[in-house]
């Protein structure tokens, strides 16, 4: 850690340290959950399309868990111990690529794949798979 100035400028260059690790908790509740599997069974890959579109779109949902609004915030996961606890390397720019070539229709699916993730988040822990959730505020 280095402080340039007395405003801290911080830059972090330790291989070990893995910044915005709460993704993490994210990541491993996604391969529980099967996630891959449903993205390649509800979006199978068209023709002209670039392999792993589960992989890029799990890199944008971990981007968006470490603060990222942005297809470009997915460069917050490419720092150096962050990639080896992934085990891939996306780059905005393909992951971006890979997303927006996909069609309306195609890209609705994405509610299927959130489908099966509850579905199968309920499952695991014994509830209803179509619960009721009561959200008025009277008896």
């Amino acid at each position: 850690m280095v402080q340039a100035t007395r405003f801290a400028a911080v830059d972090f260059d330790d291989d070990t340290i893995v910044p915005l690790a709460g993704f993490s908790v994210i990541d491993s509740l996604l391969t529980k959950l099967d996630y891959a599997r449903s993205v390649d069974t509800r979006l199978a890959r068209e023709a002209a399309e670039r392999p792993d579109l589960a992989g890029k779109s799990r890199y944008l949902l971990l981007s968006m868990a470490a603060g990222g609004d942005f297809i470009e915030h997915v460069e917050l996961l490419r720092t150096r111990a962050t990639t080896r606890q992934l085990g891939e390397l996306y780059a905005s720019t393909t992951t971006g690529q890979a997303l927006r070539g996909l069609s309306a229709t195609r890209a609705a699916k994405f509610d299927d794949v959130l489908t099966d993730l509850l579905v199968a988040a309920w499952s695991r822990i014994g509830a209803p798979v179509d619960p009721i959730v009561d959200i008025d505020s009277t008896n």
